[in-house]
């Protein structure tokens, strides 16, 4: 659950709950049942070809080795880099302001960066227990200001709320409640070799979806909603006015341990995935290199990530171009993984999946083709109800024809070198 506890996260929730108030928590559940059916199809990944490789796998019984390549390392690949290096950026700020004034932002994002490296090179175990404690402190203060939000309701600080913005909004609050729940999938990298994480993956989901109700309906019970929608850290002015000042230093503690467990989530399991495909012959044979196939990615992740701060991106507005084009090559990669599972759905499960029933072609249909046409429209709002969807168009194109070509010339290389693993 570590992007989900993600200050973007929060920034997203709080600003959707400023357009659409209460209704906000309609489209959330919603947006949980697609991400269900996402969920859904791991499930029949990993029954098919258990531990970590199988949503790799899946993708290249369907498709082949290059969009098994191309999709996931667009799209984690980038936002393990991006997206940690705005995160860092943003707990050194909140740190600054909240805590130390006198300590220098880029000084505690760098010293973030190192823990997170210390801990992520001693053992997966270590940076499993430390995901716990990241999460499980942002959620506690997060449900603490919640509850404590919910019984104030007898006496709120405001009198009355603004109307919310309209019907007009209605479309962008939907496509923003899809991507609260992106990341949910990087269970798989996670868990335990052989155990399907597709049950994690729905739990996570309900989880997080009770959790951003509950703030969303607070949210827009304290604050503006023309200021919830317009402010750039509509996390802090709900918990001011909630509990004032002891609000403020609480969110502060929840934005700092979960850009922890954001940044740790994406470096655990973006390395391993890393490590994974290259054990497939998908990525070159240095990234399998290291404790459970992980310390070469995670070494390669974290320095890219050291480099973007120390060169000044974290400040820049091209960094969010940066990750909602890699959000969008993520949510590509669901509607990849969905194609996938129904399309080896309708051919007789391997001799492997025995042990574990597969449901019939009716049942996929059922779950597959509206998680997909679902994923499709998500991607074209994302598009259409983007501003500024230009540069992200541009990003998306250039990292297409990057990605494009490294995959189409590692697999023929892999294929000669003989690296390239067949499929059971």
């Amino acid at each position: 659950m570590g992007l989900l506890v993600s200050a973007e996260t929060l920034t997203i929730l709080g600003n959707s709950a400023g357009r659409t108030g209460y209704g906000l928590t309609v489209f959330i559940a919603g947006a949980g049942l697609i991400h269900i059916l996402t969920a859904i199809a791991y499930g029949r990944a990993f029954t098919e070809y258990p531990g970590p490789s199988g949503e790799g796998r899946l993708i290249r019984k369907a498709f082949g080795p290059i969009p098994a390549t191309l999709f996931p390392v667009c799209a984690r690949v980038t936002m393990a880099v991006c997206a940690s290096t705005g995160l860092l950026a943003t707990a050194g700020y909140v740190f600054n302001e909240v805590f130390l004034y006198w300590f220098p932002n880029l000084g505690f994002s760098f010293c973030l960066l190192a823990l997170l490296l210390i801990i992520n090179l001693l053992d997966r175990r270590v940076s499993l227990c430390a995901q716990v404690v990241f999460v499980g402190v942002a959620l506690s203060g997060l449900l603490f200001l919640s509850v404590t939000g919910l019984f104030e309701w007898a006496n709120p600080p405001i009198a009355a709320q603004d109307q919310p913005r309209g019907w007009p909004h209605l479309p962008e609050s939907a496509v923003a409640a899809l991507l609260l729940f992106v990341g949910f999938d990087l269970a798989s990298f996670t868990g335990e070799n052989g155990r399907n994480p597709a049950p994690a993956m729905i739990a996570a989901i309900l989880l997080a979806g009770i959790v951003f109700s509950c703030w969303a309906w607070v949210s827009a019970q304290y604050v503006p909603l023309d200021k919830l929608a317009s402010t750039s850290i509509p996390y802090v002015s709900t918990a001011r006015a909630i509990l004032g000042e002891t609000g403020r230093i609480c969110m502060g503690i929840v934005i700092l341990a979960g850009s922890l467990a954001a940044v740790n989530a994406l470096l655990t399991a973006v390395s391993r995935m890393m490590g994974v495909m290259a054990s497939e012959g998908l990525l070159p044979p240095f990234l399998a290199i290291g404790k459970n196939q992980a310390t070469a990615g995670t070494l390669v992740l974290a320095a890219a990530v050291a480099a973007m701060m120390g060169l000044g991106m974290a400040g820049e507005s091209i960094l969010a171009v940066y990750v909602r084009a890699g959000v969008f090559f993520w949510l590509f990669h669901y509607g990849v993984v969905l194609a996938s599972a129904y399309k080896t759905s309708i051919k007789p499960a391997p001799a492997s999946a025995a042990r574990s029933p597969v449901p019939d072609r009716l049942f996929f249909t059922l779950v597959f083709i509206p998680g997909l046409v679902a994923m499709i429209s998500t991607l074209a709002g994302v598009l259409l109800l983007e501003m500024e969807w230009r540069p992200i168009v541009g990003t998306v194109v250039i990292l297409l024809a990057i990605g494009l070509a490294f995959a189409s010339f590692w697999t023929t290389f892999s294929k000669k070198k003989g690296w390239l693993r067949n499929l059971p």
